[in-house]
C-alpha cells in the first residue's frame, strides 16, 4: 500500500454548514492533485453519523452519496467506489501514477480519520454568545396568523380545505392584496405541490386569480413534487430557488406527503423539524405547512394534529381548520381557522374564508360569518367557556335578553343560575337595562367581538 504524501496530516475543517478535509497526492515527488472530502448535513445518532459526503480529485467528482461514516463497511464502500473512479480518470489522462500514488486502503485510511475527527472539528469553539435584549425590536406578522421569519401548521381532516387555505395564504401575499386578511407587505411567494396533479393546480391558480380580480394567466411560483420522491431530495433545491428569487413566503401542501414515514415516532417529528429549518436558513422566510388531524375527534372540532407531539414544538402558530357548506348556497364552502397554539402572537379570531363554485371549478373568494354556517357556529360556540358563550349570544342579539332566552339560545347547556351568576358578576363586561329581576341584559360595550 502506497500512503500518498504521508508527511502531510489529513487537514480537517469547517467549511461552510459542513467539514472538510484535504491532502495532496504526490508521487515520487511530483504533485498530481489534490484530493478533498467534504461532508455536509452532519446529524450525530449515537452509533451513526450521517451525512451527505462528497469526494474530489482536483475538482472532479469520484463519490456523491450519504454513508453512514461511523461504518467501517459504509466507509470502504465509499472509498472503493472512488478509487474505481479515480482509475477511470488516470486511465483516461494517461497518468497510471495516479491510481498507483492513492489506492483504495488510502481512500479507507483517510475516510476514517475523517469520521473520527467530525463532530469534534464541526463543534468547536464556542457555541453561546452573549446576548443584549433588544426591547426596540418588535414581532412583525406578515398575516394575522403568521409570524414573519416563523413556521405555521394547519392542518384539518381530508377535504376540509387545506389546500384552498394555503393557496389563498400565497395569492395575498404574493399579489399583495385579498380579500380575507390585511396583507402588511407583497411577499413573493412558492407553492411546494405534494398532493396535485400540475394541471389540475394550474386550473385552480387561474380560476382564483379571477376570483381575486386578478389577471386570470398571473403567474406565482410553484414546485410540483408529486411522484418525485421524498422531500428531503429536493431540499437543497428549494433552499437555493428560496434565495435566488427572493421568496418570503412558502407553503408546503402536506406534510403527510413529504414521505418521513411515521409520523407517530417522535424522531420523525423531530426531523420534519429541521428540514423546515435547513431550507429557510440564511432567508427571512415565513412557511405555511399544511397537516391532517388524526382520527379521533375528527368531527368534533377537537382535532389534534396526526403525529407525535415533537411535529408542534417548531411552529410558532397552530391552526386547526374546520369547514362547511353554507345551507342557504350549498355552492359556498366555508373554511374557519381556529388558533390553537401559538408563540409570540396574541390569539386572534379570524373571519370565515368562504369559496364559492360552478361547475368548473373556484369562482368566487370572500370574507364570510360564522353566521352563514351553523354547523361551524355551533362547533364555535361549544368550544367557549360559558361567559364567552354569552356574550356570543347577546352580541348576536338585535336587543337586551332575558336570561331565560339566553338559556333556550343556548340549548340548555347552561343553567339558567350560571347564567344569572355570570351575567351579576362581570359589570365590566355585561350590563342590566332595568331594576327588575327578570329585566334583560346586553353587552356594556358594543362592537364586532366574534367573527
Amino acid at each position: 500500500m502506497v500512503i500518498a504524501n504521508t508527511d502531510n496530516i489529513l487537514t480537517v475543517q469547517k467549511n461552510g454548514t459542513g467539514i472538510e478535509a484535504f491532502r495532496k497526492v504526490t508521487y515520487e515527488g511530483i504533485e498530481l492533485g489534490e484530493m478533498r472530502y467534504h461532508a455536509d448535513k452532519l446529524e450525530d445518532k449515537g452509533k451513526k453519523l450521517d451525512s451527505i459526503l462528497k469526494v474530489e480529485f482536483n475538482g472532479e467528482n469520484l463519490f456523491y452519496s450519504n454513508p453512514d461514516l461511523n461504518n467501517d463497511e459504509a466507509r470502504t464502500r465509499a472509498g472503493n467506489s472512488a478509487y474505481r473512479k479515480l482509475k477511470k480518470i488516470g486511465l483516461r489522462d494517461g497518468l497510471e501514477v495516479l491510481y498507483r500514488a492513492f489506492e483504495a486502503e488510502d481512500f479507507h485510511t483517510d475516510l476514517s480519520t475523517f469520521a473520527l475527527k467530525a463532530i469534534s472539528t464541526y463543534t468547536e469553539g464556542d457555541i453561546s454568545e452573549l446576548m443584549v435584549g433588544n426591547p426596540d425590536k418588535k414581532i412583525e406578522m406578515l398575516l394575522p396568523w403568521a409570524i414573519e421569519g416563523g413556521t405555521t401548521i394547519a392542518f384539518g381532516s381530508p377535504k376540509v380545505g387545506k389546500s384552498f387555505f394555503g393557496l389563498n395564504a400565497c395569492l395575498h401575499l404574493d399579489s399583495g392584496n385579498g380579500p380575507l386578511w390585511d396583507v402588511r407587505d407583497k411577499s413573493p411567494s412558492m407553492y411546494i405541490n405534494l398532493e396535485r396533479r400540475a394541471d389540475f393546480l394550474e386550473i385552480r391558480l387561474g380560476r382564483m386569480n379571477a376570483a381575486y380580480g386578478l389577471n386570470s394567466r398571473r403567474p406565482m411560483r410553484v414546485t410540483h413534487l408529486k411522484g418525485k420522491g421524498p422531500f428531503k431530495m429536493h431540499a437543497d433545491s428549494i433552499r437555493k430557488e428560496i434565495k435566488k428569487y427572493g421568496i418570503k413566503f412558502i407553503v408546503i401542501d402536506s406534510i403527510t406527503a413529504m414521505g418521513f414515514g411515521d409520523f407517530n415516532d417522535n424522531f420523525v417529528g423531530s426531523q420534519l423539524g429541521r428540514l423546515v429549518d435547513y431550507i429557510l436558513e440564511g432567508s427571512d422566510a415565513t412557511c405555511l405547512l399544511l397537516g391532517h388531524s388524526s382520527k379521533s375527534h375528527q368531527g368534533e372540532g377537537k382535532e389534534t394534529l396526526l403525529g407525535a407531539q415533537s411535529q408542534t414544538a417548531f411552529a410558532d402558530v397552530m391552526l386547526r381548520l374546520r369547514s362547511s357548506r353554507n345551507p342557504d348556497n350549498e355552492s359556498e364552502l366555508g373554511i374557519r381557522a381556529e388558533m390553537v397554539g401559538q408563540n409570540d402572537a396574541s390569539p386572534t379570531e379570524m373571519p370565515v374564508t368562504v369559496m364559492g363554485f360552478d361547475r368548473f371549478g373556484v369562482n368566487k373568494v370572500r370574507k364570510g360569518s360564522l353566521n352563514e354556517f351553523p354547523a361551524l357556529k355551533e362547533d364555535y360556540i361549544g368550544a367557549l367557556d360559558p361567559k364567552k358563550r354569552i356574550e356570543y349570544v347577546l352580541q348576536l342579539e338585535d336587543g337586551p335578553m332575558q336570561v331565560k332566552d339566553i338559556f333556550k339560545e343556548l340549548k340548555g347547556d347552561v343553567p339558567q343560575g350560571t347564567i344569572s351568576r355570570i351575567l351579576g358578576d362581570h359589570n365590566d363586561t355585561f350590563v342590566k337595562t332595568g331594576d327588575g329581576k327578570r329585566s334583560p341584559w346586553k353587552l356594556r360595550k358594543d362592537g364586532n367581538i366574534y367573527p
